[in-house]
């Protein structure tokens, strides 16, 4: 009875529209994952428009005939990518007979005569680390230094305080900094969250501090900082 019914529809009240564009939609939700990891920042991107998730969650995309390109970074894994292939949907040929070659255009159009799978995974890789080393550390032979930023901090939430007017809270909230510190050297203040480490986005203090663990000592790093609503560039030494 229920086919019948939108069958009639289409038919009649959407003759000159397509009916998979008033049944199914020109958008969908895709659920992105990235085994065996959470917390990878990814950026799904095509010719209708680029939308940002942080795994595991879903997001809302344009449907289009061209498949989804997604990129996904964590500290301390490699990049990765993917394409997210863009199904056609022969039951929507039926157009042809409903709403003639208007609603087929339609449907081709709006990209309502394609589908993306519900569920996307992109499977993320540790960075290698060197021989000898255990739990995401580098370890270090007597004498030698270990990088070391010299801070104490906290992640940042959506339920921290240290959020604010934060659009996307994420990051690692500095607390207290070390005297004669790589931070206090230079110019890192309490209260300044950490958003980035070398271009990578820094969800959790943890990720700060495995990344820098992974970091030759006296490498200079640019750390992405916002301070009171700024978003800064600093240098720093580790």
């Amino acid at each position: 009875m229920k086919l019948n019914i939108v069958v009639a529809v289409c038919a009649t009240g959407f003759a000159l529209s397509g009916c998979a564009t008033v049944i199914k939609g020109t958008t969908q939700s895709i659920v992105i994952t990235s085994p065996p990891v959470s917390g990878a920042y990814c950026i799904l991107s095509s010719t209708e428009g680029n939308w940002p998730v942080t795994t595991p969650s879903a997001v809302t995309v344009d449907k289009s005939k061209e498949d989804i390109l997604v990129k996904c970074s964590k500290p301390g894994y490699q990049d990765a990518s993917a394409s997210i292939p863009s199904d056609f949907q022969g039951w929507t040929l039926g157009n042809l007979v409903l709403g003639g070659l208007i609603g087929v255009g339609v449907d081709a159009a709006s990209g309502a005569m394609n589908e993306y799978p519900r569920a996307f995974a992109v499977p993320m890789t540790a960075l290698a680390m060197p021989s000898g080393a255990t739990g995401g550390s580098v370890v270090y032979a007597p004498g030698m230094s270990k990088p070391d930023l010299g801070i104490l901090g906290s992640t940042v939430s959506a339920s921290s305080t240290a959020a604010g007017r934060m659009r996307d809270p994420h990051g690692a909230f500095v607390m207290t900094i070390k005297a004669d510190g790589s931070a206090a050297h230079a110019g890192l203040q309490s209260g300044d969250i950490i958003t980035s480490f070398n271009g990578l986005r820094i969800d959790t203090y943890d990720d700060l501090n495995r990344i820098v663990s992974t970091t030759a000592a006296g490498a200079t790093v640019t750390l992405g900082v916002l301070r009171q609503g700024h978003q800064l560039d600093v240098p720093v030494q580790l």
